[in-house]
């Protein structure tokens, strides 16, 4: 009978001790998922910071560059009228001449244009691979002429369309506004790792800009 009860005891000690293990491991588990979480909140919130920051010091720059493109326009402007009025009339003339890129996508389309005609498809591919962003190798004598027509039409606005009609509106002013908004979202408006959030007010900014022009 006292073999039982001490087997019995032993069996409940050893119980015991399971059950501690089982408890000390949970606890552990427990302080390890919590520290986790923490870990991927840090995380979470050094990225949140860092994307705060990249977008911020993008709307700095672009409106810094806003600021001084415009602005130079407009002071020289009122410098040519200053001296005499038609002169300023004469050098907004010439600037919103300047604006449009009337003659360099129609370059861009004759570069491409000009080799299919002649049956040269590698030199009309190597022509429009100026002109689009992909990859043009698997592009065939139709593809490329696709290609060309989509990237003409869609440059057609924010080289002549847009600038001529914020010229309308507001005059050099206006196109030289548009054509820096333009040019930014160009330079970093891109969704790649490097502008995605240094680029948001850019390529916002221009979207705005572009959409009623785009629609015209």
């Amino acid at each position: 009978m006292n073999n039982a009860d001490n087997a019995r005891s032993a069996q409940d000690n050893q119980d015991n001790q399971d059950t501690q293990n089982t408890q000390s491991t949970q606890s552990t588990q427990n302080a390890q998922d919590t520290q986790d979480t923490q870990d991927i909140q840090n995380a979470q919130d050094t990225q949140n910071a860092r994307e705060s920051r990249e977008r911020a010091a993008g709307g700095v720059l672009v409106l810094l560059v806003l600021i001084a493109s415009t602005g130079l326009v407009l002071l020289l402007l009122a410098l040519c009228r200053r001296i005499n009025p038609w002169l300023g009339i004469i050098a907004e003339g010439i600037l919103c001449g300047r604006l449009l890129a009337l003659r360099s996508l129609r370059e861009a389309a004759y570069a491409v244009r000009d080799p299919l005609l002649q049956g040269d498809v590698d030199g009309a591919r190597r022509a429009v691979s100026m002109i689009v962003g992909r990859d043009t190798d698997p592009l065939n004598a139709e593809g490329i002429a696709k290609a060309a027509v989509e990237t003409v039409a869609e440059n057609t606005s924010d080289g002549v369309t847009a600038p001529l009609f914020y010229m309308i509106l507001f005059g050099g002013i206006g196109g030289t506004f548009y054509k820096a908004v333009n040019t930014m979202d160009s330079m970093i408006g891109y969704k790649n790792d490097r502008y995605r959030f240094f680029g948001t007010a850019a390529a916002r900014l221009d979207d705005v800009m572009n959409y009623i022009p785009s629609r015209l």
